[in-house]
């Protein structure tokens, strides 16, 4: 088993990185940075409806070439025969809306505005999404505020869909600050590191002293790319090991469940911190964890 590098200890966040960590977490993160979809949220079935849907109206289209729908799972990076995304780089996992529509444009020869309006028409499919655990996520959220982090979330999930998926958590008026596709410029979305760093600067934060969390690449790189303190990878959602750590990750986690035992320093067993990695990643992991825990 392994320790945190970091606990809560008399309402602090007290550092124990060692200098050959590689990591620049300061002696008190002042910021954290959720992913919604995958991490939060449990996002699998809402995308399995839009992909099955959005592939019905493609093939009902009659301008569709013959090979369109199976041309359109592979570029939304969507398995039919498992229901599930491809991993954490699809554009189904990773993308905005706007990234998945325009692509899905290219692929049935339309404008995008056409498949805009099937989009609209099959609906949100992610404001009724449940938690990706059964963790308690307002007491989670409570608790990181009342230690004095500024928690902020990022995701590439629409605003109107995001808004209904925190509301229905309990936790919408808990986050400081939240992002959606809505709000960023087409080339400054995740993996960017500008909505990280404009958060940052937002709060009057270093990057260096901000944790990001998320189950995709486009997360782990973010964080990365912008400096963060610490990035962590879940495996709640479509990242796998390898990727999530070949990306950015400085370690990972199973899902958010784990993230308070993680910030108290209690020991989280090591073949429960791997759950899903292949046998040739698990000295990878522990290697990991053993360097940033030392």
């Amino acid at each position: 088993s392994f320790h945190a590098p970091f606990h809560f200890q008399e309402n602090r966040i007290m550092a124990s990185f060692s200098a050959g960590t590689g990591l620049r977490l300061a002696s008190k993160p002042k910021l954290i940075c959720f992913d919604k979809d995958g991490t939060l949220g449990d996002a699998r079935q809402g995308l399995r409806r839009w992909a099955e849907e959005m592939a019905r109206k493609v093939s009902d289209f009659s301008g569709s070439p013959p090979d369109a729908v199976n041309k359109f799972y592979q570029v939304a990076g969507f398995d039919v025969s498992t229901g599930c995304v491809t991993g954490a780089t699809s554009l189904l996992a990773a993308g905005t809306w706007q990234q998945i529509i325009s692509e899905t444009a290219k692929v049935v020869g339309v404008d995008d505005s056409v498949v805009a309006q099937w989009s609209a028409e099959i609906g949100d499919v992610h404001s009724l999404d449940p938690p990706v655990s059964d963790l308690d996520l307002p007491h989670l959220i409570s608790t990181l505020k009342r230690l004095g982090l500024k928690v902020c979330l990022c995701t590439s999930d629409s605003r109107s869909s995001t808004y209904g998926a925190l509301k229905n958590w309990g936790i919408y008026s808990l986050f400081d600050s939240i992002v959606t596709c809505d709000d960023v410029e087409p080339g400054f979305e995740k993996p960017s590191p500008a909505p990280l760093q404009n958060l940052c600067r937002l709060h009057g934060v270093q990057p260096f002293e901000a944790i990001v969390i998320g189950d995709t690449t486009g997360d782990t790189l973010m964080g990365s790319r912008a400096g963060a303190g610490l990035t962590i990878g879940v495996l709640s959602g479509s990242g796998s090991p390898e990727a999530l750590l070949s990306n950015g990750a400085n370690m990972l986690l199973p899902d958010v469940g784990y993230l308070k035992k993680f910030l108290d320093g209690v020991s989280v067993e090591e073949n429960k911190t791997i759950v899903g990695s292949t046998s040739s990643m698990e000295e990878e992991v522990k290697r990991k964890v053993r360097k940033i825990s030392a």
